[in-house]
């Protein structure tokens, strides 16, 4: 994806803001433009699952496999996990039941030009 100059430059950039106390996010992992290789070069405090293996994971024995696998690598290094695109309380379950500390998509609320006052907990 980048030269390891850049990758060089961006893991300096990412170490200087780390330092002032701010955390970083991977997006996308999962996806064919985001691999584990820049996760292992630029490093992270949260990485969020694409949404791709998240639809219909609650159904699908492949993508439980990936997002184990992803959620089993992240918190042996003591990353978050954020599952991307949940849509259904199925697929919240699930992900909520394997690792995923985080979630966001559609199941929560719709992209809006005004914020969000109040989400439904679905705990």
């Amino acid at each position: 994806m980048f030269s390891s100059t850049l990758y060089l430059h961006l893991r300096r950039i990412l170490d200087f803001y780390r330092e002032k106390g701010f955390r970083t996010a991977l997006d996308d992992i999962g996806s064919d433009h985001t691999n584990l290789a820049t996760l292992a070069i630029l490093g992270a405090d949260v990485i969020k699952i694409d949404m791709e293996i998240i639809r219909g994971i609650d159904r699908d024995s492949v993508k439980q496999s990936i997002f184990g696998a992803l959620v089993a690598i992240a918190h042996e290094n003591g990353i978050k996990v954020l599952a991307e695109g949940v849509e259904t309380r199925e697929e919240l379950a699930y992900v909520k039941q394997h690792g995923a500390e985080l979630s966001q998509g559609y199941l929560f609320a719709k992209p809006s030009a005004e914020p969000v006052r109040q989400v439904e907990y679905y705990g």
